[in-house]
């Protein structure tokens, strides 16, 4: 009798079961408020340059002192000549960079998509280089062509 009583038990068990389909929950994710931006080592031979003669306290301030220095007085057709040194070396070695998703880095983005439409695509990190010399030639009187080390 027992043997009949377990067998029902395990009966009800099955019946109450689902169709054996396993049912995941979706993991709630936020989205990330930093991204990574790769920097050939030439490029963060720059970016430490400039970052010693701005005397900025951190390299997400530098950035967005750039940023803002974009926004007055500025065409990117003036930098054409550097181009190379904006889209980089990817054979040469390099180092991330973590980049807070603010005000700064969406309108670094925004001028990404504009170039890559109308001029060259120089990915967010040429975009972001691209403000530092502009910050460093208008901003702290640099010569471009001393910082980057080009006769």
């Amino acid at each position: 009798m027992k043997t009949i009583k377990r067998t029902a038990e395990v009966q009800n068990f099955i019946n109450g079961a689902t169709s054996g389909e396993v049912v995941r929950k979706t993991k709630a994710t936020k989205p990330s408020l930093l991204t990574n931006v790769v920097f050939t080592e030439t490029q963060w031979s720059f970016i430490y340059k400039v970052f010693d003669i701005s005397k900025v306290g951190n390299l997400t301030a530098l950035f967005n002192i750039a940023a803002d220095f974009m926004k007055k007085d500025f065409n990117y057709l003036d930098y054409s000549s550097y181009a190379a040194f904006l889209v980089g070396n990817k054979n040469e070695p390099s180092n991330r960079f973590s980049i807070k998703k603010d005000n700064a880095y969406n309108f670094y983005k925004g001028l990404y998509e504009e170039y890559k439409d109308n001029w060259i695509n120089i990915r967010i990190r040429g975009v972001l280089l691209l403000g530092l010399l502009h910050y460093a030639k208008k901003g702290l009187n640099c010569q471009l062509d001393e910082l980057l080390g080009v006769n």
